[in-house]
């Protein structure tokens, strides 16, 4: 768990330059248009107000407004996990992979790379913005400089060892399930 923090903490900022596949940019109410959404808004006592847009997919939209601030965010709770965290946690580990020569691990680098690509083409079905492959690609290839700090962690030894006992069955066993509802991608709740 110690290991989730620090390496989301170590991306969030290459995260926040890649906005579509994140849901940011999209108003709440756009998201209440989908098809089978549900929008609830409650006032409270303190003058805020916090609408709630749940989609059927699995994924929630909140808006709190508070003294004249808005915070939007998204919890994917389908029970699949959040593709967005998945997608941070194996593009570092690829990263990783492939410049931390401590970790190198073939069969695993291949994994991941099929893993990503088929994440990836989510991504691109699925986002509430549209965004192309490439796009999503090149915001891959810049988490290279966030992972290489990663080089140094004990946590994220451990993290390595733990996805390369896993077998390839399960890890795309793994995959499929994550990628088994259609949803908006999301980053949260990660690990």
């Amino acid at each position: 768990m110690r290991f989730a923090a620090i390496f989301v903490a170590s991306l969030a900022v290459s995260l926040a330059s890649y906005a579509p596949a994140t849901g940011q940019g999209v108003t709440l109410n756009a998201i209440a248009a989908q098809p089978g959404a549900k929008t609830t808004t409650t006032k409270n006592n303190d003058g805020s107000e916090v609408t709630e847009v749940r989609l059927p997919s699995g994924v929630v939209f909140s808006q709190q407004r508070r003294n004249g601030q808005t915070l939007t965010y998204a919890a994917d709770v389908s029970g699949h996990g959040a593709v967005m965290c998945s997608w941070e946690i194996y593009v570092g580990v690829a990263a990783a992979l492939e410049i931390c020569p401590e970790f190198r691990n073939e069969p695993l680098k291949a994994d991941l790379a099929n893993a990503i690509d088929r994440i990836n083409d989510f991504i691109v079905a699925n986002s509430l913005s549209p965004v192309s492959k490439a796009e999503v690609e090149k915001a891959a290839a810049s988490r290279r400089e966030a992972a290489s700090r990663l080089c140094r962690s004990d946590d994220f030894a451990g993290m390595i060892k733990a996805l390369g006992s896993m077998s390839h069955d399960k890890l795309m066993s793994s995959v499929a399930d994550l990628l088994s509802v259609p949803r908006p991608p999301v980053m949260n709740p990660c690990l």
